[in-house]
């Protein structure tokens, strides 16, 4: 469900139909947006392992856990790592679109979610440390 909604629901119409939302609604929005797209990455790296081993992938079908906080979910699998373009971009002092061209040169791994970029802070790190060798 999460990939089909990822490749359904592109960025441009989430942000303007978003952009009139009192800014707490918008931001749980947008919030939900990248849960879904990070479950949707997950459950096409966790396909694509199955498909390497040869064998069926069976549903990812997680149960949602509590953390101290009540009502607010754990993080799964530190899928806080997954970063939009734009978030990569501010940690590496460049721009969303700057990170984009890296990703489409190959310079910087990225993974195509519906219709964002999502780069891992690994993917972050190797990049900062193949700049700094050179």
């Amino acid at each position: 469900m999460a990939v089909v909604l990822a490749a359904w629901l592109p960025d441009s119409q989430v942000f303007q139909r978003t952009a009139t939302m009192p800014e707490d609604l918008r931001a749980e929005v947008l919030d939900t947006m990248d849960a879904i797209k990070a479950a949707a990455l997950a459950h096409k790296q966790a396909f694509a392992e199955a498909s390497a081993v040869g064998s069926r992938p069976a549903a990812i079908t997680p149960e949602p856990e509590e953390s101290e906080m009540k009502g607010k979910p754990l993080d799964p699998a530190g899928l806080g790592s997954l970063l939009r373009s734009d978030a990569a971009g501010a940690l590496l002092g460049l721009s969303a679109r700057r990170v984009r061209q890296l990703v489409s040169s190959g310079e910087l791994e990225a993974e195509k979610v519906g219709s964002e970029w999502i780069i891992t802070r690994t993917a972050i790190d190797d990049y900062l440390a193949t700049r700094k060798a050179a």
